[in-house]
């Protein structure tokens, strides 16, 4: 990618640094360069002279590069490449204090672009809160149905076995077993009418599909919330026997 004029070394720096491809220039000295390459990458460079005359300071100067590499490594969303630029200069720029000499300032741009990184990790995970809400809320309603559905199923079965069974030998009335039996009819009617199993299998699909798109979100920066919002979307129309634009494309 070409440089653009903004970030184009003068003449006189042009001519010890122009062996070095960028994408983003952060600030270069005869001393040193500090930019961001086109992977993204954090990268310097320092010239002979300064390394020599700099010598005793190498020690403080590691200290802090190690920080700002640390922190470069750091989870972070990269899914935006603005905001990645953003944060990544941000840490170039404690870099180039650390050359100038200014170790101070630069341990406070580390602890400032840390202080951003976390905030947008925290925005990002505020995104899906009231999908993850959701998500709690379907994984009920499934377990919910199932016992209802195993529940009248069992209620059902006994009542039936209690029906089929001879009086005399369970020690019941024949007015006992009338009624087992008209319970039976019951149960089994609202089986039907319920459709607890049906209920319940739609509920553990659709949690399973906004679960997954949620895993993914949370592990893979490049999974948007608009995934995550399509995939609710998806797990309503299961609930719901919604039928979707593609559905009625397809007829």
């Amino acid at each position: 990618m070409s440089r653009s004029e903004e970030h184009k070394l003068s003449p006189h720096l042009d001519a010890i640094w122009g062996f070095i491809k960028y994408r983003f220039l952060v600030l270069a000295t005869p001393d040193f360069i500090v930019f961001i390459d086109d992977e993204l990458d954090l990268d310097w460079k320092t010239a002979p002279q300064y390394d020599e005359a700099n010598k005793a300071k190498r020690g403080v100067r590691s200290k802090i590069l190690n920080k700002a590499a640390v922190l470069e490594a750091a989870d972070w969303d990269n899914s935006n490449e603005q905001r990645t630029i953003q944060f990544k200069r941000q840490i170039g720029e404690a870099i180039a204090r650390v050359f100038e000499g200014n170790d101070a300032q630069a341990e406070e741009m580390l602890q400032s672009a840390n202080q951003w990184r976390l905030e947008e990790l925290q925005r990002r995970s505020a995104a899906i809160e009231e999908q993850m809400k959701v998500k709690d809320h379907w994984l009920k309603c499934r377990k919910s149905w199932t016992a209802v559905h195993y529940g009248i199923g069992v209620a059902a079965l006994l009542f039936s076995s209690v029906a089929a069974a001879k009086t005399e030998v369970l020690g019941i009335s024949s007015g006992v077993a009338a009624w087992c039996s008209w319970l039976t009819v019951f149960c089994t009617a609202l089986l039907t009418f319920l459709s607890a199993e049906r209920k319940s299998n739609k509920y553990a699909r659709a949690w399973s599909i906004l679960n997954n798109q949620i895993a993914r979100y949370k592990a893979d920066y490049h999974v948007q919330l608009k995934d995550v919002l399509e995939s609710y979307t998806q797990g309503e129309n299961i609930i719901f026997d919604t039928e979707t634009a593609q559905q009625r494309r397809q007829r």
